[in-house]
């Protein structure tokens, strides 16, 4: 069932970004959407309508925060590479995805929260016996890794409103 939900607002997308504003867009769009649910494992998703305008809520607030980063990042390199030192150290540091529960959607979220953000980028995970580390390219290692543990906490938190999870 919760497949069929939540393939609409998938077909609505795919008439969105594919200008198919037909019942055949909708249609096909639709039969993506549910492949698409398929292939996650969506199955085991809860849905429940109820809880969903918060959810929206917190996405929305993930949406803008995560916009907030972007715009702060992109200002960040290209300060960096209009110096004319060229301030930057690269190099490889691993953060810990602080989950708990070892969700894999929580885990694809903080990868892409981190590599959309213009300076570094999640390159692999490695799976320890106690948790799931990401390992992110950064350009300026000392920097990124000050501050990596607080954020990925920060980050835990506003994606635990939207999945409804604890941090």
């Amino acid at each position: 069932m919760t497949h069929l939900i939540l393939a609409i607002p998938l077909a609505l997308l795919f008439m969105t970004l594919s200008d198919q504003w037909s019942f055949g867009g909708l249609a096909v769009g639709y039969v993506v959407g549910l492949a698409v649910m398929v292939l996650i494992g969506a199955g085991n998703m809860r849905l429940n309508l109820l809880r969903l305008p918060v959810q929206l809520f917190w996405a929305l607030v993930y949406g803008v925060g995560l916009f907030i980063d972007i715009f702060l990042s992109s200002i960040d390199v290209t300060r960096r590479v209009l110096h004319p030192d060229l301030p930057i150290k690269p190099g490889e540091i691993r953060v810990s995805t602080q989950d708990k529960h070892r969700d894999l959607i929580t885990s694809a979220m903080s990868a892409h929260s981190i590599t959309v953000t213009p300076g570094e980028m999640v390159v692999g995970f490695e799976d320890d016996d106690d948790e799931i580390v990401m390992v992110v390219h950064t350009l300026d290692v000392d920097a990124s890794g000050a501050n990596a543990a607080e954020e990925q906490r920060s980050r835990l938190q506003r994606i635990a409103r939207i999945t409804r999870r604890t941090a």
